[in-house]
């Protein structure tokens, strides 16, 4: 079972990829997490609330997604997320990560 910390990880993974984190690749990120390993136990119903307590992460993967220097993977778009309340934003958000991850997580 995933304990908090490892949930928070996954959430910070967007700030750990960033110049303005660690600064580590995605690869390198999501081999920390082992996330392959613990995909099948994240979910949107554990990450959400925990994006409503800590709503700067939606602005971490925001500038994320506005950051990325490639084609693959998805986008999460700042002007479409900004006319939802904020559990909308977090379900957005949550619903971007899981993609994410779940595309870069193939080339590992």
């Amino acid at each position: 079972m995933l304990n908090n910390k490892t949930l928070q990880e996954i959430l910070n993974v967007a700030n750990a990829v960033s110049s303005r984190g660690k600064g580590i690749s995605m690869h390198q990120a999501l081999s920390q997490l082992e996330y392959k390993k613990i995909r099948a136990e994240v979910s949107s119903e554990k990450l959400v609330p925990m994006i409503e307590k800590s709503p700067s992460l939606i602005e971490d993967w925001i500038l994320f997604s506005e950051d990325k220097r490639t084609e693959g993977g998805y986008a999460l778009e700042r002007e479409k997320i900004e006319q939802h309340s904020v559990k909308e934003q977090a379900e957005i958000t949550v619903n971007y990560i899981l993609k994410e991850l779940d595309f870069w997580v193939k080339f590992l």
